[in-house]
Order: structure tokens, then C-alpha cells, then sequence
């Protein structure tokens, strides 16, 4: 019984409580020697003492410092980012410079790159995953342009009958032209403007920079760019980029 308590990680308390009991059963029962009381003493000192030992190597394992969980979506083996260089004494920051003057666009275009659906693709070259935002493609793979349009002053979104002309132009000289329609099966399934591409086999790798032009069917105009960060060493890009 007592071993199997041990075994089971009783605690201190509950061992002496055994004991005591252990101890009062031996008193009572008739024709025990002394010798037989010593050694039952003996063994039940040595059992506490295992249980005492144990308790300490508990308390040391749960005060042991944990390991940081890992980071999801890190990248292992990461480098370190660059100690900043301190600031000299004395050294004054120049001021921000001024902002630039206020564009006043007569058209607003929301424009994005998502991957195509199974079999799009003329060159039966499909995305990891279909339909998601991206701005990183395989030679090969059927771009997709998403843009919706709104009239700046009224806020009216732009539809077919609203639209001269819409097109992607592309930096070899083609273009691709917009069409405005519904999206999906259902019945609530959005409708926007979507154009498509697909890739050739031995198209240039690296940054795609393309166009995007609007003409109103009142002559408003506008002109949507791709702009913003491209340091592929340091694995930053959200500029749509061609890769093999």
C-alpha cells in the first residue's frame, strides 16, 4: 500500500499520515518484538525521505525557465536586424520634408492581383491556392486584375454603361481590357471589374509594373500604379512580381 502511494506521487503529508496509522496498528496488535517495530520505522523513514526527495526535484523542474514558444509564420534562421548607430552629441534631425501638393482625382480605382481558378491558365500552370490575394506569380500562371471604380465627386460606383474604357497596360506594350460583371453562382455574389493575363513560359522574371486606365463615359479620367517596397534580399515585395 505504501509503495503504491509513493509510486503514485503522494504527497508528504498523506506518507506520515500512513505511517501514523502503520504505527498504531503495530501498537495494538499483540506479540510484535521490538526489533520488527525498529524496522518497520526504518522502512517507513526511508520511503519519506524518497517522498521528500522527489518533492524537491518538482519544485526545481516547475522554477526551470520554459523555452519561448515558436513564433507562427517566422521564418527560421532569420538574420538579425542591424544594432541602430547612436546618435552623436549634439546632432540636430533635419526637419520632415513638406508634404506634396493634394491630388484631386475625378475617378476612384481600387485595384488588385489574385490568383486564378483550377484550369484558367492556357498553360495548365495553377496556383498553390485559387482565388487569394497575391502579388507573387509563376511563369505561366493566369493573373487576374480585380478592380472596382467610383466617380470621385458623387460616389456612384462605375458600371459598364458608366466606363469608355478600362484596360491593364502591361510594360511590353500589351493591354488587357476590364470587364464589369457577376462574380459567383448566387444571387448575392459581388460584381466588380476583373481583367486577365496569362504569363508565358519565358516571359522576364522580376517586377511586373503595370498600368491602369480608366476613362469615364463623362471623359474623367484616372490612372491607377502598383507603387510601394521591392527588396527580394531582404524578402519584401508588394509589388507584383514574376518569379520561375
Amino acid at each position: 500500500m505504501l509503495q503504491w502511494i509513493i509510486r503514485k506521487g503522494a504527497p508528504l503529508a498523506l506518507v506520515g499520515l500512513v505511517g501514523a496509522m502503520l504505527t498504531l496498528a503495530i501498537a495494538c496488535a499483540g506479540g510484535v518484538s521490538q526489533s520488527e517495530y525498529d524496522a518497520v520505522k526504518q522502512q517507513l523513514a526511508a520511503q519519506e525521505q524518497k517522498v521528500g526527495d522527489l518533492q524537491q526535484q518538482l519544485t526545481k523542474e516547475a522554477s526551470a525557465p520554459k523555452p519561448a514558444p515558436p513564433i507562427v509564420g517566422a521564418i527560421p534562421n532569420a538574420p538579425p536586424r542591424a544594432t541602430p548607430t547612436p546618435t552623436p552629441p549634439g546632432f540636430v534631425a533635419p526637419p520632415p520634408p513638406p508634404l506634396p501638393a493634394a491630388e484631386v482625382k475625378a475617378l476612384f480605382l481600387d485595384v488588385n492581383t489574385v490568383t486564378a481558378g483550377p484550369g484558367e491558365s492556357r498553360y495548365n500552370v495553377d496556383a498553390d491556392k485559387y482565388c487569394v490575394l497575391s502579388t507573387v506569380f509563376k511563369r505561366g500562371m493566369h493573373v487576374v486584375w480585380l478592380m472596382e471604380a467610383f466617380d470621385a465627386a458623387t460616389g456612384k460606383e462605375l458600371q459598364t454603361a458608366d466606363v469608355k474604357e478600362a484596360m491593364v497596360k502591361l510594360p511590353h506594350g500589351e493591354n488587357v481590357n476590364f470587364r464589369y460583371g457577376r462574380h459567383g453562382a448566387t444571387e448575392d455574389a459581388p460584381w466588380f471589374w476583373s481583367a486577365a493575363w496569362d504569363i508565358p513560359p519565358d516571359y522576364p522574371l522580376g517586377v511586373l509594373d503595370f498600368e491602369v486606365t480608366v476613362t469615364s463615359a463623362t471623359d474623367k479620367r484616372a490612372t491607377f500604379k502598383a507603387w510601394g517596397a521591392h527588396m527580394p534580399e531582404r524578402n519584401i515585395s508588394n509589388r507584383l512580381t514574376i518569379i520561375d
